[in-house]
């Protein structure tokens, strides 16, 4: 098991306009607000990632079977997972105190506020996720095996449910992370994920969720942007 808590994420404005306001400048007011909220949002980070690596047994249509008898199911997952030796499978957080001062800035009556504190956590999070993938290829680098694009539950072709078989192999309460019987993670700005490593697996600079997915024919966001 590996404990990550040094890694700090970065809060990139450009980011955020890009998914929260359709790729547009916001107004200047707004923008001057999201500036100023920069330092709290910082102070209230608390970033946090466990991960372990499993070896892959056997690989089917539907499920990966890992060392010990664990198994993940999803046909898309399965597909995507199929080349890999080994997999990692991880959670990161940055702690409930940033989700809790938006929820006051929205009982507070400072909508705005809240808002903008929710966005930058979205976007320390996925940042978090993505230096977590980082120090992941170090170590697939040292076995000499490439390292693919992190997936989680609830993507296109994997049940949510499968949050449940993550959480039996990680101890996530190591960082503060739980699984509520729906299986949301609390606190909510924490992400879970599985990664490949192996030869001939679609690595993140080869393709994308999209290369693998089961509605790919169909999915109307695919062709939106072909």
């Amino acid at each position: 098991m590996h404990l990550l808590t040094t890694l700090i994420p970065i809060l990139d404005l450009t980011e955020i306009w890009k998914h929260e306001n359709g790729g547009n400048e916001p107004r200047p007011a707004l923008r001057c607000l999201a500036e100023a909220l920069l330092p709290e949002a910082q102070d209230l980070v608390a970033p946090a990632v466990i991960f372990d690596l499993f070896s892959v047994q056997e690989v089917k249509h539907d499920r990966i079977t890992l060392a010990g008898g664990r198994r993940l199911r999803g046909p898309d997952a399965a597909r995507l997972l199929a080349p890999a030796k080994e997999v990692a499978v991880g959670v990161v957080t940055i702690g409930a105190a940033l989700e809790e001062r938006a929820s006051r800035y929205f009982a507070e009556g400072e909508p705005a506020h809240g808002y903008l504190l929710d966005c930058l956590g979205t976007a320390a999070i996925m940042d978090l996720a993505q230096q977590a993938c980082v120090h992941l290829e170090g170590l697939a680098a040292a076995r000499s095996l490439p390292l693919g694009f992190p997936i989680s539950p609830g993507d296109a072709g994997w049940p949510l449910t499968e949050q449940r078989t993550l959480f039996d192999l990680l101890p996530a309460q190591a960082i503060g992370v739980r699984l509520t019987d729906s299986c949301v993670m609390i606190p909510k700005k924490s992400l879970s994920f599985v990664v490949g490593l192996g030869p001939g697996i679609l690595t993140a600079a080869e393709g994308s969720q999209c290369d693998y997915c089961s509605l790919c024919e169909t999915c109307r966001y695919r062709h939106g942007l072909q």
